[in-house]
């Protein structure tokens, strides 16, 4: 859902399917930094968020080349 919210419609599915994959790729690979005493959602909302702006940079960057 966070995913869907931020998108604004302009992601594909492939899109979904790799952020996806890559917010569970750095929990995976952070899993060592994660306190297993709080909640598992705040980790994952904020690597989403991340990870979604990061791609809307990189979109804007190739639209303009």
């Amino acid at each position: 859902m966070i995913i869907k919210n931020m998108s604004k419609d302009v992601l594909t599915n492939e899109d979904f399917e790799e952020i996806l994959s890559d917010v569970f790729l750095v929990v995976w690979k952070n899993k060592d930094k994660i306190d297993l005493n709080l909640p598992i959602k705040p980790y994952i909302s904020g690597i989403s968020k991340n990870i979604i702006k990061n791609k809307f940079r990189n979109l804007k960057l190739t639209e303009s080349i």
